[in-house]
Formats: structure tokens, sequence, C-alpha cells
């Protein structure tokens, strides 16, 4: 009974476990609409991957399973994960507010969690001490909680979250015991500082209070060996082996002398280990004299995999006082301490280590300058370890906590939690090397309405290879009486396509760059006009080289930054000149810029520039490209190219052009065509280079004449212009202008960000922008599904031959099928049809007749059109083009490949008299037994009576007549031999008509066959007996009728009800072996 009860709730557990965590996940991203403008996920929405106003206080991590809990105290916050990106919330714990802290802090203060610890055998089994010292714990991972029993100091107060009584600063949990009340025993490090509410005085010399105190093995709690009033107390852990060695790691500050101290305490003997404490820096050494005015910020151990405190075992303790000479991280050989020299007078605030006793990797996370740091080493058992930092080092400003992930080995994965400005939940998965940021981010960018938010978007681009996105924000900050802080920084992000909130990365930081300028020569974010922007340019050989350049014009001289390796890493360059005006990347390592009238040529990513060439007499540029062939095009108020790397330059387009400052676009087939196209940024305007006359020509879009074009591209030989306010299409813009004129469509379904659009994107057909009228940090997307799209008609079938109408003389209705076209939104529901004499040419095309709805339509959808009159002997040409889809959007796609019907010879009946003309029997003639009928059709008739008789009157009629129809033929059955009747034949609907009437005659009786006079011979054949074979077929349930949504969960309950009893069965019947 005990197991069966075990099994049930072990899978209640888990069901609720992972309710919650389902609960967490945020809702999933919206792809770029189909036809229509959607907007994307950014990060900020859901799972905290912005979190303004977070800290990262502590986290704790199962070595098991990598389940993950982290603190935030100011948010009052505990949450739990596995990746880092989605948090579930496990607040269900009590709080109460911390009155007793009044006389420390001068104020009333919430409880909040400052502590959380995992167990190592079981990620679910937790613990939290919070700033009142209360101490509660969970067994199914927050869900629920108990509150286990108070702590008290010697003198039997309660130690509350006061300097008088004590402060808990940190909670451990330890593995199952047997022979525990509780199961596994908790510890806390308990010391005299306040713990979190001041930056220092955590820790003081001088304590009464401090004590390391253990509960589980009864039901209170008890000081371990002599810690009480020993020392101020900032980390406890159970050491790897502790149910065998019963060891507990601790590490303080001496209550008299203010050394800083390593204990172990062996909880079996309830004695510390001879030789401990040891005195890992001495009071007075360095600039920290020690006594009573010693201050230590933050103490932290580390313990390798194979801990043995019962050797000279090795442990690592690192040291914060503030910026003391001696702060640093120290190797424990037993209790002997030695200084790594990782940093040098500089307040260490975490230490981490993944290995055992003879090799791993340590690492230390401090603070210097305001900005988070991450050191490493691989040799930290040498008598010198080799220092490395972090190349892109995590964010934050005030503490830095980190710690490899437990599967460290084969991940290479390091995780750090940090605090201060622009604090976040770092990653590193190149074991160190680089960290970018996943959530928990606080950047200080807050708009209304939406809450926390990346900041303005800059600028973004997309990987050659479609799979990535890439942007630059700007979270530069609302200043005192609402004006613009001036002082922000710049983001680079990434995600993957389509974008998501869970999967995008803040791959690095450019510290007080940001201006809330969201694009050049534009108001900013916050309505300021500046000249400064950033952006970001991508290798187009991605595949080969990841590489990435982000130009950062808030510099003087501006600055560039380069990675090769999509992001982790970066190096800072020198532009040519200050304020550049265009930047194009090349290749790997080579880019092109202008400023003014000048081109700058660099080939080796930056670090030297080729002197600089004028490409105009006068004036900036606004657009530069490159073509495939290496021609490059350069465009302000004038088009200019060069074909030899940039040596010299000839103009383009001598007459016509509109004078305004236009982006440039090469045709795809420019090397063939040498067709341009020009976008005017003021008006919108587009333009086309006219190559015979060297002249600008319109092409006749709907210039707005405010809102200028932001980005000229083609795609698969359409022409896309992107403007401030919407998306325009050119389907054939390099046919005749007239034609190319007509050619536009403006893709604007669902559109609704029009006006202040800062930057854009495509990959391939897929379009992205950011900004507009609802805010800097939106994005939206649209993915235009019908590029490329092509029609296909199936039926009838190409070299289809039509009949003739024998009444109207042309081809009889035939029906025309497409396939279709496209999904969802972007589903093709209305038709361009077109058809033409292929004897008279293309020329003669009737085109654009619209078909909305159905891809099944009769040829005679347009009466008094060559469609209806389709004429004999002649072949017809047709094809069709979508027009529209189901989103709204008015589109134009390729035509289909044409198919051609032939209608057959033929000429009209001519209608000699007022009745239906009888075609046969002819009058007279001789039939069969079951003669067929038939007459011409009486236009416009639907029904026809039909008549045989015996008689001429027509009263004697055979069985079966008369009969109404519908077509004008009919068969009768069954008549006699050798009898002439009469069959008669009118129109009934609409308007009753004049009767026809005919006769014929039915064939003689044949002879019987002579043969001699006898029968034919009677073959006799035995017959077999065959068993009867009874099928019962159960009652089948009406048509259409539906199975009942309570009968399907009633059958999914029964076997659930199986499956836990078969359970039970099993274990309540096995045998001992």
């Amino acid at each position: 009974m005990k197991i069966t009860k075990k099994i049930i709730g072990i899978g209640l557990a888990l069901m609720l476990v992972a309710s919650i965590f389902a609960a967490a996940l945020p809702a999933a991203a919206a792809p770029p609409g189909d036809t229509t403008w959607i907007e994307q996920s950014k990060p900020g929405i859901g799972a905290y991957p912005i979190y303004n106003g977070s800290d990262g206080t502590d986290f704790a991590q199962s070595p098991t399973t990598g389940t993950t809990y982290i603190i935030d105290r100011v948010k009052d916050k505990l949450k739990a994960g596995a990746s880092g990106t989605i948090w579930g919330s496990r607040n269900n714990y009590v709080t109460t507010d911390l009155t007793g802290a009044a006389a420390y802090t001068g104020a009333t203060v919430s409880v909040k969690p400052i502590s959380v610890a995992v167990a190592p055998d079981n990620d679910q089994a937790i613990a939290i001490a919070d700033n009142a010292s209360n101490i509660q714990i969970s067994n199914d991972g927050g869900v629920t909680w108990s509150t286990l029993p108070a702590l008290t100091n010697a003198s039997g107060a309660t130690i509350n979250g006061t300097p008088a009584n004590g402060n808990v600063l940190d909670v451990a949990v330890g593995p199952a015991r047997s022979g525990t009340l509780l199961g596994r025993e908790y510890a806390v490090a308990i010391s005299d500082g306040l713990p979190g509410e001041t930056v220092a005085g955590w820790m003081q010399a001088g304590t009464t209070d401090g004590d390391i105190q253990i509960i589980g093995a009864t039901a209170s709690w008890a000081t371990v060996a002599t810690t009480q009033g020993a020392a101020d107390f900032y980390r406890v852990e159970f050491s790897p082996g502790y149910v065998g060695n019963r060891v507990l790691v601790a590490v303080g500050v001496e209550a008299v002398a203010g050394n800083v101290q390593y204990w172990l305490l062996n909880t079996s003997t309830n004695t510390a280990l001879t030789g401990y404490p040891a005195t890992v820096v001495a009071a007075g050494a360095g600039a920290d004299p020690g006594g009573a005015a010693a201050d230590v910020v933050a103490l932290d151990v580390a313990l390798p995999s194979d801990f043995d405190p019962t050797a000279s075992t090795v442990a690592f303790v690192s040291v914060n006082q503030g910026g003391a000479a001696t702060d640093d991280v120290y190797r424990m050989n037993g209790p002997v301490a030695r200084d790594l020299n990782a940093i040098t007078a500089q307040g260490v605030d975490s230490v981490g280590y993944a290995g055992t006793q003879t090799e791993g990797t340590l690492f230390v996370g401090y603070v210097a300058g305001a900005l988070a740091k991450v050191k490493r080493t691989a040799d930290p058992m040498s008598a010198a370890p080799t220092w490395a930092s972090a190349r892109n080092a995590p964010t934050g400003s005030t503490f830095c906590n980190v710690k490899p992930n437990f599967d460290f080995v084969t991940s290479n994965r390091v995780n750090a939690f940090t605090r201060g400005v622009e604090s976040a939940w770092n990653i590193s998965e190149d074991g160190g090397v680089s960290f970018y940021q996943r959530s928990w981010i606080d950047n200080g960018y807050v708009v209304s309405p939406g809450g926390d938010t990346w900041g303005g978007v800059e600028d973004m681009a997309i990987t050659a290879d479609g799979s990535e996105i890439y942007y630059v924000t700007d979270d530069a900050r609302i200043g005192v009486g609402g004006n613009v802080t001036l002082v922000g920084d710049l983001h680079v992000w990434k995600s993957p396509l389509p974008p998501s909130s869970q999967s995008a990365k803040r791959m690095y930081t450019i510290v007080g760059s940001g201006d809330g300028v969201g694009i050049n020569g534009t108001l900013g974010m916050f309505g300021v006009v500046a000249a400064n922007a950033s952006w970001i340019r991508l290798n187009p050989e991605w595949e080969t080289s990841p590489t990435i350049y982000v130009v950062d014009l808030s510099q003087n001289p501006d600055s560039i930054r380069i990675s090769n390796n999509g992001g982790a890493t970066w190096a800072t360059r020198i532009a040519p000149a200050n304020d550049i005006d265009t930047f194009v990347v090349v290749d790997r390592d080579t880019v092109y810029a202008t400023n003014g009238a000048n081109f700058y040529k660099s080939t080796n990513q930056c670090w030297t520039w080729e002197p600089a060439v004028a490409w105009n007499t006068s004036g900036s540029a606004v657009d530069m490209k490159v073509t495939a062939d290496g021609t490059i095009f350069v465009s302000g108020s004038g088009v200019r190219k060069s074909s030899n790397g940039g040596a010299s330059w000839s103009t383009v387009g001598y007459y016509g052009h509109p004078g305004n400052a236009s982006l440039v676009l090469p045709d795809e087939n420019y090397a063939d065509n040498g067709i341009v196209y020009i976008a005017d940024t003021t008006t919108s305007a587009v333009s086309r280079l006219d190559v015979a006359a060297n002249t600008w020509r319109a092409m006749g879009n709907t210039a707005t004449g405010a809102n200028g074009s932001i980005g000229l591209t083609q795609v698969n030989g359409l022409l896309y212009n992107v403007t401030s306010h919407d998306l325009e299409r050119n389907h054939a813009p390099t046919i005749s202008l007239g034609g190319a004129a007509a050619s536009w469509k403006y893709l604007n379904d669902g559109l609704n960000w029009a006006g202040g659009v800062a930057t854009w994107a495509n990959d391939g057909t897929t379009f992205y922008v950011a900004g507009g009228t609802l805010g800097p940090d939106d994005l939206w997307g649209y993915a235009d599904t019908t590029n490329g799209a092509k029609p296909v008609i199936s039926a009838p079938a190409s070299g289809t031959e039509i009949s003739v109408d024998p009444v109207g003389g042309r081809g009889i209705p035939f029906t025309l099928i497409v396939d279709p076209l496209g999904e969802g939104q972007g589903k093709v529901d209305r038709w361009d049809w077109k058809i033409y004499d292929k004897a008279a040419g293309a020329a003669t095309a009737l085109t654009t007749f619209t078909v909305a709805g159905s891809s099944k339509i009769s040829s005679s959808i347009a009466a008094g059109t060559v469609w209806d009159t389709m004429m004999p002997n002649t072949t017809y040409v047709i094809s069709v083009r979508g027009s529209r889809t189901t989103s709204g959007q008015a589109i134009t796609t390729s035509w289909s490949d044409p198919i051609e019907v032939t209608v057959q010879a033929g000429t009209p009946v001519t209608q000699t008299y007022a009745g239906p003309q009888i075609l046969g029997p002819q009058g007279g003639g001789t039939t069969g037994l079951n003669p067929g009928f038939a007459w011409a059709p009486v236009s416009g008739a639907t029904k026809y009576q039909f008549i045989v008789a015996t008689d001429a009157a027509m009263t004697k009629t055979i069985s079966g007549t008369p009969v109404e129809v519908t077509t004008p033929s009919y068969q009768v059955m069954g008549l006699d031999y050798g009898t002439t009747y009469f069959w008669a034949v009118k129109v009934l609907e609409p308007t009753p008509g004049t009767q026809t009437i005919s006769t014929f005659t039915t064939m003689d009786e044949p002879a019987a066959p002579v043969d001699g006079g006898g029968t034919a011979p009677v073959v006799e054949v035995p017959t077999q007996p065959v068993p009867d074979v009874i099928v019962n077929v159960p009652e089948q349930p009406a048509a259409g009728g539906a199975i009942s949504t309570t009968a399907i969960w009633a059958v999914i309950g029964i076997g659930a009800v199986l499956i836990v009893a078969v359970l039970v069965l099993i274990v309540r019947t096995r045998r001992p072996v």
C-alpha cells in the first residue's frame, strides 16, 4: 500500500511541476504574417528576458540535473529554470514585514529572500533564507513550503535579521541521510552584519552572534562545534562526501582579531577538524587594518568534486574587503592558504570550480570600474596559475556571482548572475571566454504602455543563410524632469528567425554609447533631434566567416566594433573619418566607407585605410551598393559608379534626377540590362535609369511627399521600396515605363506602424521593420509568400478539344480549375484570367478578367466576350494569375504556364419550325426495341415533355411516358416487335412551347433457327453445398455523427485507471528474491 501511494504521489508531483513550468512559458512568437503585417516577438515579453529594477541576489544549481533556482531580493522573486531562458515562479513562500530592522535601517523593510540552496542529490529539495532569518524548505521544487523553527543566539534571543540578534547570510541543503528526522539536514551561516540592506558592513569584526547552526537530525537548531560567537560567517557548504565524512565547510571573519577564516566542521563529533579554523587572510594585512574596522564585503568558497577533508584537501576561497591589497582568490591545501594572484587590490565577489583535487578550471567574478568581470585559469593547482579574462564579459556593475554549469566538463557552459546597472543572467558557452545575456536583464528602459523592453532599435541585419537576425538597440534613459539623458548603452542582439523572445540573446554591450537616437538625422526615441545612430553590417559570405561590423557614430572619431565569430568576441577599430555617411561590407576583410565627397577602402578589417578618393566633387552620400562583379554605386543628390574598386568614378544618369538624396539599387541583371533604380529619401518616389537616354524616369509609385524611402531591394526580379510608412512592390520593374507604373502593389494589410520606421531588413521575401508610431522598440514582420508563386491550371489539360454547341454554333462551356495557391492568410482567393486566339496573337488578349473565391469556374464567366463566343475550328490560349490573398492584400503573382484549348469544326443547326427539331430517330425509320431519342436543344429551355404512344392522337401512351426531362435526349426500353409508334417532344419550361411529333417502327421478330427442329441440349452441372455464412454487422451511427468528447475522455480515464491498477498489482504481487 505504501508503494502504491508513492507511485501515485510521484505521478501527481510530476504533473504539478510540469503544469507550473508550462504556465511559465510565454506565448509562442507569431511568425511574420502571410501577406499581412504582424507584430513580432521581442525581448521583454514573457519569462523575464527584460526585468528592470531587478538584481541577481543569489542562485543555486542542482549538480545532478542542472535545475537552477535564482533569488532576486529587490523584486522579491524566487524562480526556477533549466536553460536560463524560461523561469517558473516559486513565490509561495511566507513573507511578513521585518519591523525589527527599524532600529538598524531607520525604517521598516519588507521580508525578501536573500539566499537559496538545493540538495546535491535531489533537485526538488530546496531551502531559502530571508532577511528576517526565516528558513523555509520545500521538497517539491518550491511548489509548497514549510517553515523551520526559529533560530536563536547564545542569549536565547530570536535571530530575526537585526544586528542586535544576528542575521542569516547563507543556507545550505545536505544530501538525504538515513536516521535524520527531516530526511536530510540544513545548515545556516549567521553574522551580525545586515544581509544586503547596505553595500558594505555585511560582516564586521567584534561579533557575538555569528554562528554555524544545523537542523535535521533533530527538530531544533544546534550550533556546530565552537562556532557560536567565534566569527561572522558568510558561507556554509555540505562537503561532497558528507554522508560519509559528515563535514561542513564554512568561511567567515574571526570575531576578535578579524582574520578571514576557513573552517572544516565535523557534525558527527561536533568539533572542528584539527588545524581549523585556518587563516586565509590575516587581519591588518594590506589595506584592511582588521579589528573593529574590518568590513568584509563578500566571501565565497568552492570545492572539488572529490573533496576529502581527511587529507590535505584542496578548496578555493575568494575574499572581497572592498579593494584591499589582499583581496584575491586563495587555494587552501589543507589549512595552508596560497594567494593565486588572479587580480590585484580588487575585491573578488565569487569563486567557482569545475574539477578534482588534481585538475580543473577555476573562475572568479569581480567588478572593476563599475563593470562586471570574469577571469579563469585551467591550472589552479600550479604555484603560479595563468589567468585569462573573459573577452566579452558579463554585464552588471556592483556584483558578479560566477559558477561553472553542473555539466561544465561536457557543455563548457558558465553562468554569471550580476547586480547593478545592466545586471542580468549571463551565460558563456565557450568556457568563460565570452558571455551573453539571456534573461533577467535590467537595462533601465521602460516604455508606456508596454513595460520593460529592449530599447529603441537602431539597425538590424539578417545573415546571408537566413538563419539569424541581428539588431542594435539603444537604451538611453529619461533623466530628471523628463529630459533625455544621452548616456545609455548600445547592445547587439541576435535571434533565430522568426524572432522569438525566448531565444533572443544580448551578445554585446557598448557601454556609454547610447544616445536615444533611432535613425540618422531624425527624431530620437524621446523626440530629440540628433545625428548619431549606429549601424550593423554582416559579411555577405556568412557561412565562410560569421563576421559582424558595428559602426558606433556616437564616438569621435566613429568607432567600429568587429566580431569574427558571430558576436562572441569583439575587437575595436577606428573609422577613417568622423561621422561617416555610408559603410558597406564587401567580404570578411574588405569594407568601403564614405565621408562627404571622399571614398575610403580597407582590406584588413579596418586596421588601416587606403588614401581617400573623391567619389564626387561635393555633397554627401546616403547609400552605397556593390554588384556581384564589383561595380560600386554611391548615391546622394546624384549617382556615381566605379568599376575599378573606387579608383575612379563616373556619373550614372546625367538627366532627370529628382534632386533629393536618393537610395540606389542596380538591377539583379545589371550586367546584362544596365538598369539602375533610385528611391527618394524625402518623397519615396522611385525612378529608373533609361539606359539609352542616360536619363532618370519616374516609375509612377504613389509618392507621399512626407515619408521617404529607407530601403530599396530586389527579390526574384520583383522590386521593393521600403518607406517609413509602407512597403511597396513592383512585379515588373524592367518592362516599359507605362507597364512598370501599373505594376505597383502596396503591401499594407495589417499595417498600423505607419510613420517613424527606423530600420528594416529582409530574408528573401520576408520583411521586418523596427520602430513606428507605436514605439521605437516595436518589431513587425511581413511574409510576401506570393513572390515567385506561379499558379497551375489543372483542368482542362492543354490540347483539349471542345465540342460545338449545335444551337449557338460556338464552343460549349467547359470547366477551368486552378490548383490552390498559398496557405492561411496568404492563400490566393481572387484570380485574373487571360485568353486570346492563338492565330491572332497575344496582343489581342482579353486580360485581367477577375474572379473571386473559387478556383473552379466555368468558361462562360464573361457573357458577350471571347470567353462565351469561342469560335469553331479555333485554338485559344488561356492563363491565370493570383490577384488577392485571404488577408485582403492585393497582389500580383506570375502568370501560369498557358494551356491551349481548341474548339472543334462545326456549324450551328438552323431551326426551321416552332417545336424542337427531331435529330433521331428520323420519321418513318426503323429501330430496335430499346431506341434512343434526341432532339436539338431549344435555346433557353430547361425542361421538356417526352411521349411515346401507339396511336396518332398520342392517347395510348406506353408505360413510363409522358415523362419530363431536362436534357434533349431520352431512351425507352422493351418495345414490341413490328409495331409502329408515335413520339412527341415539347418545351415545358421556362415557357411551354409547340409539340413536335414523329413516327418510327420497331424491327420484326427474328425467325427461329433452323437446326433440325431439335432443342438445345441441357447440361446439368452438379451443385456443391454452400455453407451459410452469417455476418453480424453492428448498427452503425447515423451518417455524419461525431463521437462525443465525453466518450473520448471516458475512454482515456478508464485507460489511466487500468494502467495504475496494473502497476499496483505488479508491486503487490511481486515475490521477494
